[in-house]
C-alpha cells in the first residue's frame, strides 16, 4: 500500500510503473484518492512511444520501493484496462 508521505514522491517525480515480473511498463500520470480516507486507490499510468495513452491501475496491492511503483498485474493487463481519453 501506498503512505501518503510517498504521494507527493510519486507525484513530483518520474516514477517508472513495472509489473509484478520487472517489466517496465510505463510512468505514473494521475492519483486518485479514495472520497472518505484520502487514501491513494488508483493511478494512470502513461504508457506508448510518447506516454500518450494512460490506463487506470488500481493501488490497493502496488508498492513503492526505490522509485518504482511496482504492481501485482501483468504488463498486458495494465495495456487493456480503461483508459484515459
Amino acid at each position: 500500500m501506498i503512505r501518503d508521505e510517498q504521494l507527493q514522491d510519486m507525484l513530483t517525480h518520474d516514477t517508472h510503473v513495472v509489473d509484478q515480473e520487472g517489466h517496465k511498463v510505463g510512468t505514473v500520470g494521475q492519483v486518485y484518492l479514495d472520497d472518505r480516507t484520502n487514501q491513494p486507490e488508483w493511478a494512470t499510468v502513461k504508457t506508448g512511444m510518447f506516454g500518450t495513452s494512460e490506463s487506470f491501475v488500481p493501488l490497493q496491492a502496488a508498492d513503492l520501493r526505490d522509485g518504482q511503483l511496482i504492481l501485482q498485474c501483468g504488463k498486458d493487463a495494465v495495456k487493456d484496462a480503461p483508459r484515459m481519453s
